[in-house]
């Protein structure tokens, strides 16, 4: 048996067009053939309207399909406009039966919230690297990324010497190295948009996966063709839950 998804059920139910009334039929004293009547006119009323029905149920159900992506695509729009976001998802809640349990709203007034914890930068970095083998090239070494490390990088664009002197602090053990790091980039003329740590922190927490393949592309000897294909898989894959 073949299972049909609920949407379509709904999708049918709502194209549906109105059956035609049986209209003036036979009548009788006896209400069992009455009823007989009625009945023979309803099957002549199918076997006629059945067609018609059925071809203005399918148009209807193409316009619904139409209708209801032209809908989705307007409210991807406007869901990325941050004024709309609060009105627009109370709006489809308020939808919902009240025995149901309510949707929380999570909802910032700059950013839409998203759960950066559950990517998984390694598993993302495994499929990339795979595909890149798939295509004809050589295997990548994945390599153990320090993260902190690579976010340095990133803000000074210069590896050499924030590479040394990250070493040199962690060789030192010392366990803050933002205020160091922070001040001696912007010593070499590279200025930082992030005041706070925490800013960065969440920078880095946010581009995981960047830092990740910045390591590997450092790992690899890697041609232009390759290293042009993993920015643009990573700006479709560094965001999760999508």
């Amino acid at each position: 048996m073949i299972k049909v998804p609920l949407e379509i059920h709904g999708m049918v139910r709502a194209c549906r067009p109105i059956t035609p009334s049986v209209g003036l039929c036979r009548q009788s004293r006896d209400p069992k053939r009455t009823k007989m009547y009625y009945e023979e006119e309803r099957k002549i009323r199918d076997t006629v309207c059945f067609p018609s029905m059925l071809k203005e149920a399918t148009e209807r159900c193409l316009g619904y399909r139409a209708l209801r992506r032209l809908w989705i695509q307007t409210l991807v729009q406007f869901l990325q406009i941050h004024q709309y976001k609060y009105f627009i998802i109370q709006t489809i809640v308020e939808y919902l039966p009240e025995e149901q349990e309510r949707i929380p709203l999570y909802f910032s007034k700059y950013d839409w919230p998203l759960d950066y914890d559950s990517l998984s930068p390694s598993l993302r970095m495994e499929q990339m690297a795979g595909k890149l083998h798939a295509l004809g090239y050589r295997r990548m070494v994945l390599p153990e990324p320090d993260y902190e490390l690579e976010g340095y990088r990133i803000l000074a664009e210069d590896e050499f010497f924030v590479q040394d002197l990250y070493q040199e602090l962690k060789r030192k053990k010392i366990v803050d190295k933002w205020p160091i790091m922070s001040s001696w980039i912007q010593s070499r003329n590279r200025p930082i948009d992030f005041i706070e740590k925490q800013a960065w922190l969440q920078f880095c927490q946010q581009n995981s996966l960047t830092l990740y393949v910045n390591a590997c592309i450092s790992a690899n000897p890697l041609s232009p063709e390759e290293i042009e294909l993993l920015n643009h898989w990573t700006s479709f894959m560094k965001v999760p839950n999508r």
